[in-house]
């Protein structure tokens, strides 16, 4: 059962030790100051250019771990980087069997602790018709079919298809 109106008033007026006491006698660990994940971005690939479409390429992004918590490459609380640009996937960027999903190009390339610069490298299918095109990616936190985005913003990676 869940808290009553009740219970849930007298939690609102305990003091901030005793609502410390609660977080952590529930498991939940209260401190102040940074996330739990948070980035920075460093620096991208810069733009790429090729022949045509449907070209695989190799691009990177590389952030700085602003957050609490340890990167994992694998395992519960894995990072990955994820593409939030709007286009079908299937028309471009994803490459079956090498993307985690068709919206995750990668895993962190090695586990990046706070404070440390995280690089994910991956490949990418550019998209079929010429054109220019900006790849929108930000990381994001998996722990089991939870999902936690992070860093301010995404970043781009500019492809040239001529």
């Amino acid at each position: 059962p869940g808290l009553g109106d009740q219970d849930a008033g007298m939690v609102s007026r305990l003091p901030p030790r005793g609502e410390r006491g609660i977080c952590c006698h529930l498991g939940i660990r209260v401190t102040q100051g940074r996330t739990m994940f948070d980035a920075e971005h460093v620096d991208t690939a810069p733009t790429i250019t090729v022949p045509r479409g449907g070209t695989i390429f190799d691009a990177w992004v590389r952030f700085r771990n602003s957050g609490r918590r340890t990167w994992r490459a694998a395992g519960d609380w894995s990072v990955e980087l994820v593409a939030e640009t709007p286009e079908d996937p299937f028309n471009g960027w994803f490459i079956e069997g090498e993307w985690i999903s068709d919206v995750s190009a990668t895993l962190v390339d090695a586990e990046t602790a706070p404070g440390e610069i995280g690089a994910f490298s991956f490949r990418a299918r550019a998209p079929n018709e010429p054109g220019t095109y900006r790849l929108s990616l930000r990381p994001r936190a998996r722990h089991g079919d939870n999902v936690e985005l992070f860093g301010d913003a995404p970043v781009f990676l500019d492809v040239i298809v001529e």
